[in-house]
């Protein structure tokens, strides 16, 4: 009897019903059961009548459960523990039984006979990577994809052995935890390996495959030459058909993106729906490793006659598994609790600022805990620690004791635009000649170059201007220490995208005095938030020389087509830059291909789903490309010089610096008429794009009550069309630019910063 099993999750049935129907498809003798792998699943609508149905955490493995191995391993591991056991019932004693599981995330698209013939009674696993010619595997097993057969009883026993013993050891690697389908199976007993590549169309594999898909019948399509016989599409959302898996770029794939679009519109014709979150919280914890160690630990102890640790999904021992978690374990590393030790090991910056912290840091560190690991959502008040003792205060300099000058405070060593605007205001205070001393901070995601560490000391002037982004200012005072800002008059030069702050950016009007908007619409933003001076204060704009078109078209190899350029950041919330946006318009304006739109970006790799679903769109645009890579100093200034035109659709810009930019190259501009760039495009010196003014809404990184602009697309493609055609408007835009730029030379923005700072301090 031939019976598939299915993993399957009740919050996600279309996945499971599509599985299921592939199944039935190409093997209609078979019978259908289900492993529930959630702990809240109930009756599903999608197992049919007469289904054989198990609920995954309620199979023991001796004197373990299921919920042992989820919190002593992983959600993964605990499923990889289950299946022998459930399988092996399955099996029985009937010579003639094979069992064959899979993920609800997979589907077939032809029948396994072949691999069936081949597993012959045995246990037959598909591999991650396979070496055809060594006959060697490498990363493991795809995960729940397995034939199981009569003489597959042997490995069953020992693959809940295996289990047992994994959630009693203290070294089990997090990457094992997460996938514990590893190669530790390539010495188990009767076990056959698949190697083909038409079934291992999976995350882990998908780049050592030759796609040959056919859009038309992706029931004709080719892997490696070979019909396609399994998709493996683990946490696949169809709003989203840019991502497969966490590391795989679908753009450098060919044939991948017809795939996955295949799988999106056949999910959403069964109905998908947003999936729930199913994984039942581990309370008081963000299940780390260290949750993981000392549990294992303690069902060893159990196991060798000790108390058996408390389980928070078994009933009345919520309240035991929170003392548990806030006792300290003999191998503490914060000498605080078991709980405070997995924040430790999550967050390596701890290490650097409490160095000591079991022994002189521990009160600092129980302070960072009350404050910042409250704020940063790091820890509960449930597990908290005792209160820390009162800091005794440290020796004050008054004021008024201190010199003239400025201790500039900020991303010294970012490439992203705090780090150029922090840059760009010390050359405005070396042209007015005033005293500064650089304070570095660095805890950004952007590129840094190293500045060395810097302490309160290192602030010897009477004013902080401060360049960190209002919500991480608490951050900064929490890593300087508050003592950073006493006796000194504190200055925000601050950056935001939208008219509402949130409230941990309110409440850093309580740290500063005054707060500079380098643009009249921040500082109408801010003035709007607070009762405290807010100053209209420019910042430099000033460029180094850029090579002139014609010579740079030739080193980058331009043809003679019309380019559009954008630029912009995927760290810096590529939803506001709108390039889906400009890719939009532009197709409106040059449907046939006949002009270029490069899309510059850097940080993909850090936004891989936003910069998969921009590729995605990017592949059906002709005379579109995506350039997500840094570019040494020449390479960037030749790129925006080259460019016939710079456009910026955005929704929202504080400042915006790459439009300035191209002003300064001479590089024509058309840009959204909205927020901080309307500083820049006076006077003709940009196309200006009519946008409305709309609430943001939810699921974004904004307040949802805030508004930005919404830039009209129609508009926008008409400008590039004209741009396109009329070089005489080109060159006044540019002439116009370069005026618009020269207005905020360091000269002029240094003195107007002095007269300010000499009223700030008191002079």
């Amino acid at each position: 009897m031939l019976r598939f099993v299915i993993l399957a999750s009740s919050d996600a049935p279309a996945e499971a019903s599509l599985a299921a129907a592939s199944v039935r498809r190409h093997h209609p003798e078979a019978q259908v059961s289900w492993l529930m792998t959630d702990p809240r699943a109930g009756a599903a609508s999608f197992v049919a009548p007469g289904d054989l149905v198990t609920f995954a955490h309620t199979v023991t493995l001796g004197e373990l459960d299921a919920t042992d191995l989820l919190i002593g391993l992983s959600p993964a591991a605990m499923r990889w523990g289950v299946l022998p056991a459930v399988v092996g019932g399955l099996l029985g004693e009937d010579p003639e039984a094979t069992v064959v599981t899979m993920s609800a995330t997979s589907e077939l698209f032809g029948p396994l006979d072949d691999l069936l013939a081949r597993a012959d009674g045995a246990t037959l696993l598909l591999p991650a990577r396979f070496d055809r010619g060594a006959r060697s595997v490498a990363g493991g097993w795809i995960p729940e994809f397995g034939i199981f057969g009569p003489r597959s009883r042997g490995l069953l026993t020992w693959w809940v052995a295996e289990a047992r013993r994994w959630a009693l050891r203290d070294d089990v690697p997090e990457e094992d935890r997460r996938s514990p389908w590893r190669s530790y199976l390539d010495h188990a007993p009767d076990l056959v390996i698949g190697g083909e590549g038409r079934y291992r169309v999976h995350p882990v594999a998908v780049d050592e495959l030759r796609l040959d898909i056919a859009e038309a019948d992706i029931a004709r399509s080719l892997v490696d030459g070979r019909p396609l016989a399994v998709l493996h599409a683990p946490e696949f959302d169809p709003l989203h058909p840019w991502r497969y898996g966490d590391d795989v770029a679908v753009s450098d794939i060919d044939g991948l993106r017809a795939l996955l679009h295949h799988r999106a519109n056949s999910l959403r014709a069964a109905g998908w729906t947003p999936r729930a979150d199913s994984t039942a919280p581990v309370a008081g914890w963000r299940s780390g490793e260290v949750l993981a160690r000392e549990y294992r630990r303690a069902l060893r102890a159990a196991a060798e006659g000790a108390e058996r640790p408390p389980n928070p999904f078994r009933s009345g021992e919520v309240a035991r598994f929170l003392e548990w978690s806030c006792a300290r374990s003999p191998s503490s590393s914060t000498g605080v609790s078991r709980i405070a030790d997995d924040l430790w090991a999550r967050r390596g910056d701890l290490d650097h600022a409490f160095p000591s912290v079991r022994w002189r840091d521990r009160s600092a560190f129980g302070r960072w805990l009350w404050t910042s690991g409250i704020s940063e959502g790091e820890i509960s008040l449930a597990v908290l620690p005792d209160p820390p003792a009162p800091r005794p205060m440290p020796r004050r300099t008054p004021r008024a004791e201190r010199p003239f000058g400025v201790n500039l405070i900020g991303y010294h060593g970012s490439d992203a635009g705090l780090g150029v605007a922090v840059r760009r205001v010390a050359r405005a205070l070396d042209a007015a000649e005033i005293p500064w001393s650089e304070f570095a901070y660095d805890r950004t995601d952007s590129r840094q170059r190293d500045r060395g560490t810097t302490r309160p000391a290192d602030a010897p002037f009477r004013v902080n201007l401060i360049l960190i982004t209002a919500d991480q200012l608490p951050l900064f005072v929490a890593d300087a220490g508050r003592e950073v800002l006493e006796d000194r008059y504190n200055i925000g030069l601050w950056y935001w995208e939208t008219d509402v702050m949130t409230s941990s950016q309110r409440a850093s009007f309580d740290l500063v005095d005054e707060v500079w908007g380098a643009t009249t619409y921040l500082r109408d933003v801010f003035a709007a938030q607070t009762r405290k001076p807010v100053i209209h204060q420019p910042i430099p704009l000033v460029f180094p020389d850029t090579p002139d078109r014609a010579t740079a078209r030739r080193r980058l190899g331009f043809d003679d087509r019309f380019t559009v350029l954008f630029s912009f950041d995927f760290l810096s919330i590529s939803y506001r830059k709108n390039p889906l946006g400009l890719l939009d318009a532009f197709h409106r304006a040059f449907p046939d291909g006949s002009a270029r739109l490069i899309l510059k970006s850097i940080n993909g790799d850090r936004r891989l789903d936003e910069k998969e679903e921009l590729a995605d769109a990017v592949a059906g645009v002709a005379g579109a490309e995506l350039w997500d890579r840094y570019l040494d100093g020449d390479e960037r200034l030749a790129l925006v010089a080259a460019a016939d035109c710079y456009a910026s659709l955005h929704r929202s810009e504080g400042l915006g610096l790459t439009i300035a930019e191209a002003m300064a190259a001479g590089t024509p501009v058309i840009a959204t008429d909205y927020s901080g760039t309307t500083d820049l495009t006076v006077d003709g010196s940009a196309l200006l794009v009519d946008a409305v003014e709309v609430e943001i809404g939810s699921g974004h990184y904004y307040p949802p009550e805030g508004h930005w602009a919404e830039p009209d697309l129609d508009q926008a493609a008409a400008h590039l069309r004209r741009l396109a055609a009329d070089p005489e408007l080109r060159e006044r835009l540019a002439a116009a630019g370069r005026r618009s730029v020269a207005r905020f030379d360091p000269r002029r923005v240094g003195d107007s910063m002095e007269r300010r700072l000499r009223v700030a301090a008191g002079d």
